[in-house]
């Protein structure tokens, strides 16, 4: 089985751009990406307050896999790290 792995580092969307269907075109163009260069999985990390990332995620087939609490920017948060099985 090919282990190659992927990272999505960061999803960042200025917020006039938010809510119109922009992080799903990028989160698609990934996975079709990943896909055709035979990667295995994808992982990425976001935290508990990113609650329309976390829908993008989880609509594309994303898991958590993984959680842990942090203090970021002045905050306490869960972040965590999800996965997609590309090769199954």
């Amino acid at each position: 089985m090919n282990q190659n792995k992927a990272q999505i580092r960061y999803l960042l969307l200025e917020p006039l751009l938010r809510g119109k269907g922009i992080g799903n075109q990028l989160i698609s163009k990934a996975i079709t990406f990943a896909t055709e260069k035979n990667i295995s999985s994808i992982i990425l990390w976001t935290n508990s307050e990113l609650t329309a990332a976390r829908k993008v995620y989880e609509n594309f087939g994303f898991e958590i896999m993984q959680s842990k609490q942090s203090y970021l920017s002045g905050k306490h948060l869960t972040e965590d790290c999800w996965r997609l099985d590309l090769l199954k």
